[in-house]
């Protein structure tokens, strides 16, 4: 029967993780493999708790800062870190991603805000739209379209939420539309990315609306960064036949 390990490892071949297989073998085998049901507070794991926002205080000004900052390497866009040392998974948290692996689906979780007016759902990123989230703002920063901390958050939270967001209040979105990346089509032209339409839609969102949507994306990216963190640990799971294909 095929491990969590290893049916992480074979999406990791199959390029629908945006992290290396030595992430994965970074850490240490643990637990008793006795059975877990009910919420788990654990970590957040490290890879969630990056920031790429916070400009470096060396640079000489906003826009350079953000540019040190997303010139580093990195296999994701993270998110303003918020100011949590553990996060609550639930036993369906854990097994709506166990069914998101195995069927190759992305993995997605709901979300309730302000007594339940506001329901939807959030989806992962891909690859892909991971990646042109990034280049698009750095294309930004280089053309100089964003001057302050101010103009880069307003715009990464709209590129994000229209990259995650699955559903909101029943209205379907889709997801990145291609080509992810701007294309040079000759000396003078470029052709844009397919997707900046749908980012867009969200800078013209009311502001509370889109920064408690943020704010729960964060969770959300918290809960799925833990959740691979802890593939190898076999107390964090059901047993093995909840893994199976």
């Amino acid at each position: 029967m095929m491990t969590l390990k290893d049916k992480l490892k074979d999406e990791l071949n199959q390029g629908n993780f945006a992290l290396s297989s030595k992430d994965l073998e970074a850490q240490d085998d643990k637990g008793t493999g006795a059975d877990i049901q009910g919420d788990v507070t654990v970590p957040v794991a490290p890879a969630a708790k990056k920031d790429l926002v916070v400009g470096n205080q060396d640079a000489k000004g906003p826009a350079d800062a953000l540019k040190t900052q997303t010139d580093q390497p990195t296999e994701r866009v993270a998110l303003v870190d918020l100011p949590v040392e553990t996060v609550v998974l639930t036993e369906q948290d854990r097994e709506a991603f166990l069914a998101a692996l195995v069927s190759g689906k992305r993995f997605q979780l709901p979300f309730s805000l302000f007594g339940g007016k506001i329901q939807g759902v959030f989806r992962c990123r891909s690859q892909g739209e991971s990646h042109a989230v990034i280049s698009q703002i750095n294309r930004e920063l280089q053309k100089e379209q964003l001057y302050s901390m101010m103009d880069y958050a307003t715009r990464l939270r709209a590129m994000l939420l229209a990259a995650q967001v699955e559903e909101l209040n029943g209205e379907h979105y889709d997801v990145l539309q291609e080509p992810h990346l701007a294309v040079r089509t000759s000396v003078t032209e470029t052709t844009e990315p397919g997707w900046l339409g749908q980012a867009k839609q969200w800078e013209g969102r009311d502001e509370g609306l889109v920064i408690a949507l943020y704010k729960e994306l964060q969770i959300f990216e918290k809960k799925y960064w833990t959740l691979i963190d802890n593939a190898k640990d076999q107390d964090f799971w059901k047993p093995a036949g909840s893994t199976s294909a």
